[in-house]
């Protein structure tokens, strides 16, 4: 998933406007949540390559942090869905000629590669798991003698 460089618009009574921004202010799993600890202002940017990442709001400039992030457990929704949708694709695949004998052989759609991306970030998921779970299962078709 790429992600797009993010913008911040400070208003302030009494001031000019204030737009920040810096090169790496995005969210590479389209988290975006604003939040403050005391006088501090936050933004949630979500997980980076596992790793928490989220920005401080400072009076006129944007520090990115990228901090060491726990292994959580995922959404059971996340995870549901997601299997949900991969397993018709390479049930697909293989009813089209594909034998998915090999996680090489598995290609998916651009929607489900986009759901993918964005939860590979999570420091909990394991996509050769996924790809290994699509290489082992057998169309409904094959089932029928």
């Amino acid at each position: 998933m790429d992600s797009e460089e993010l913008y911040l618009i400070i208003l302030k009574k009494g001031s000019n406007i204030k737009i920040l921004t810096q090169d790496n202010f995005t969210s590479e799993d389209g988290t975006l949540r604003l939040y403050s600890k005391g006088e501090k202002a936050f933004v949630d940017l979500g997980l980076k390559n596992k790793y928490k990442k989220y920005a401080e709001l400072l009076s006129d400039q944007i520090r990115i942090h990228i901090d060491p992030s726990p292994i959580i457990p995922m959404k059971t929704s996340s995870c549901d869905s997601l299997f949900e949708y991969s397993s018709e694709e390479c049930i697909s695949q293989r009813k089209y000629g594909r034998n998915c004998s090999d996680i090489s052989d598995v290609s998916f759609s651009l929607a489900l590669l986009g759901s993918i991306t964005a939860l590979s970030n999570h420091p909990g998921f394991k996509e050769t798991l996924l790809l290994g779970i699509c290489v082992q299962l057998t169309p409904l078709s094959e089932l029928i003698l």
